[in-house]
This record gives C-alpha cells, structure tokens and sequence, in this order.
C-alpha cells in the first residue's frame, strides 16, 4: 500500500492575502520586472516528503494503513485457500463418479459460488473500509498540517509557506526542520496497546 501523502494543494496554502509593503523577519523575495506587483513577497518553504517521513503522526498512520493491509491480505489468501480447496473437492468427487445424482453435484457448484460470491463481497466490503481510512487518515494529516502552519504563522508573519516541489527557493529560505520540530512536539503519540489494557 502506498505510503501517506499529503496533496500539494494542503500545502500550497498562501498563509496571508498578499504581499506586504514591510519586509519582516528575513530578506523578502524581490518582485520581478515587469510584474505589477512592486512590493516584496515575504516566503518560506517546507520538503513535504521530510516532513511526513519525520513527523510522528504521519508514521503512526502509516504503521497503522500497512497493518490493516497486512490483516486483509492474511484473511483474503485464508479465503482464497479454502475457496481452492473447496473447489478441488468438488473435481475429485466429479473425477471419482462421487455424485450419484445431477442435483447434487448442481447444490455443491452452487453452494460454491455461494462461498466464492460472498468472498468477493467480504473482499470489496474491507477495501473500501480501508480506501476510507485512508481517506480520513489523509484529512487528519492535511488538517494537522495546515492548523500548525496558520499558528507558526501567526508568529512569523510570512506572505506565502509553499512546497518545495512548486519551484526553485534558496535553501536559507528552508523551513521544513521546524516545522517538523513543532509538528512533533505539539503531537501526543499514541499509546501501544499494551499500555491501553492496563
């Protein structure tokens, strides 16, 4: 299963109307000649891809989506298995002259896809759930992403935070490690299971 990823869009969030007249805390990127704007924008960038691979949330959602592929792959090769095996009853019986009548060699192909019909029910009913955790896993991370970034800048004041894979920034405008560092230190990990039955 592929890993979390948050979409560009959740990043690429321009954290202020506008540029502003006053430059702020670091050198403001300087308008190009010709552009109407004739103020200077005042941006930063994350590494998206660092940041997920660093951030504790990200790594216990995505510990969590391998485990319930891991389960739902375990369960469909058991389903699978026993589907086969049926299946090969059945052509041994048939081979061996074992049906004395149609009708019952009829019930048992029935009876078969009966089983092979509720696999697949069973199999399209787990992926979906898991397409959804997914899905919510993606919203809690975008969201988590985007709440810590409104409050950092609340303190920095920047015009713009944008995603490094939008363009070509100076790496003194690299803010990817702290918000990492905030990221974490603002999260609670979960507690192990182990620690949830005591």
């Amino acid at each position: 299963m592929k890993k979390v990823i948050l979409a560009a869009g959740a990043v690429l969030a321009l954290m202020a109307a506008g540029c502003s007249d006053s430059a702020k805390t670091a050198a403001p990127v300087k308008a190009v000649a010709g552009d109407s704007a004739t103020t200077a924008c005042n941006i930063r960038y994350i590494d998206v891809d660092s940041v997920l691979s660093a951030y504790t949330l990200a790594q216990e959602l995505t510990a969590e989506q391998q485990k319930e592929m891991l389960a739902f792959e375990s369960a469909a090769r058991q389903k699978d298995t026993e589907l086969q095996r049926l299946n090969a009853n059945i052509q041994n019986k048939y081979q061996n002259n074992g049906y004395l009548t149609e009708e019952s060699l009829k019930a048992d192909m029935n009876s078969l896809q009966q089983r092979q019909n509720e696999a697949n029910n069973w199999a399209n009913t787990h992926q979906n759930r898991i397409a959804r955790l997914v899905a919510d896993q993606q919203q809690r991370l975008n969201d988590s992403l985007q709440n810590f970034l409104k409050a950092y800048n609340a303190v920095y004041n920047y015009d713009a935070i944008l995603d490094k894979k939008v363009g070509f920034f100076k790496p003194e405008l690299d803010i990817t490690a702290e918000v990492i560092q905030g990221l974490n230190d603002r999260y609670t990990p979960a507690k192990k299971d182990e620690e949830k039955k005591k």
